[in-house]
């Protein structure tokens, strides 16, 4: 029986684990989102109350959000929850008229709901569900800076109509 030269193995063994933890960055212990990103920080919920108060998101109809505009190979039926994946657009602020797609992520803790929107940016939503509406804030992960309110009806486990303080931020699935 051949004999493998210990030392070696328990190099490349201890470097195989250094590489790893680099490529995948673990969840901070302080962080309430379940994504390991930057949370929003404290959010104000008398603020973004009185900005969801001055939303118009009826969910009606006619709602920019209501024509599917995801890929129809995306849909998904019978769903009892918001949580899992789903297609994301937003308008206003840098983007003007033009819409930007991007994909995001939704997962519950506790009674939050934290939202992990991609596209050339990233951005963390979190917020509390008050009947069917979610209120609560957004943070650019890379320009910190840009944060603010932001409110969306729930309108189907496949439809959320959403607003920041410059535009629309929606998701279909």
């Amino acid at each position: 029986m051949k004999q493998v030269p210990w030392l070696p193995v328990l190099f490349f063994g201890l470097l195989s684990l250094v590489a790893c933890s680099k490529n995948s960055p673990a969840p901070s212990p302080a962080s309430r989102n379940p994504f390991g990103v930057k949370d929003v920080g404290e959010i104000d919920y008398g603020e973004v109350r009185k900005f969801a108060s001055t939303t118009s998101l009826s969910g009606a109809a006619n709602d920019p959000n209501a024509e599917k505009w995801t890929d129809p190979k995306s849909g998904v039926s019978g769903l009892a929850t918001i949580e899992g994946g789903w297609e994301s657009r937003w308008n206003g602020g840098s983007a003007g008229t033009e819409w930007r797609k991007g994909k995001a992520q939704i997962k519950k803790v506790n009674d939050s709901y934290f939202i992990f929107y991609a596209d050339t940016s990233r951005y963390l939503i979190e917020g509390k569900m008050d009947q069917d509406v979610l209120i609560g804030r957004y943070i650019n992960l890379e320009s910190q800076k840009d944060t603010g309110p932001w409110v969306g009806r729930v309108v189907s486990m496949d439809r959320i109509d959403g607003q920041w303080s410059s535009g629309r931020w929606d998701f279909r699935r």
